[in-house]
């Protein structure tokens, strides 16, 4: 039961947003394909990835047709900065001020972990942004409690969020 947890539960959501991220595409293309506005140059979408390092597999799961390029931004933690003791790499430095790092102009979709959306100004800048979240997934279990004789758990979640149009 333990290796089930493990390969279908824990951390699930670091490939599941990707495939979440990879169907609005092809909605969006599929869309404008019936619409009549393909054009011959690649469409671009954006993704910003706003979690600490290494959260999720990035492009080995984000497979799209042709004409559609991929453009991802994630947190620095290399170890350039991470060699360095005086510096504050930016993925240290979103879990202390997550509000600092969402700014236009907006990515096409934003991936965050459903604790940094707690503070209310990251709220309402994914709001001024035009960001409408469109996915929630459960990632790891953030607690076990006990209450009243039976098992409650809390799970973190990592959180998809989408510019409308």
């Amino acid at each position: 039961p333990h290796l089930l947890f493990l390969g279908f539960t824990h951390q699930a959501a670091s490939i599941g947003i990707n495939r979440e991220i990879v169907k609005h595409i092809q909605e969006m293309e599929t869309a404008m394909s019936s619409t009549g506005q393909q054009t011959s140059t690649a469409r671009e979408y954006s993704i910003h990835y706003l979690m600490g390092c290494h959260s999720t597999p990035l492009y080995s799961h984000l497979h799209i047709r042709r004409g559609v390029v991929i453009r991802a931004r994630t947190l620095d933690c290399s170890p350039q900065c991470r060699a360095d003791p005086n510096t504050l790499c930016e993925a240290d430095r979103f879990q202390v001020i997550p509000f600092d790092f969402i700014k236009n102009p907006a990515p096409d979709f934003i991936v965050i972990f459903d604790e940094s959306v707690r503070d209310e100004r990251v709220q309402r800048a994914l709001l001024a942004m035009g960001m409408s979240k469109v996915a929630n997934i459960s990632h790891e279990i953030d607690a076990l409690r006990l209450a009243e004789g039976r098992p409650s758990i809390t799970y973190r979640e990592m959180l998809l969020y989408h510019k409308r149009k």
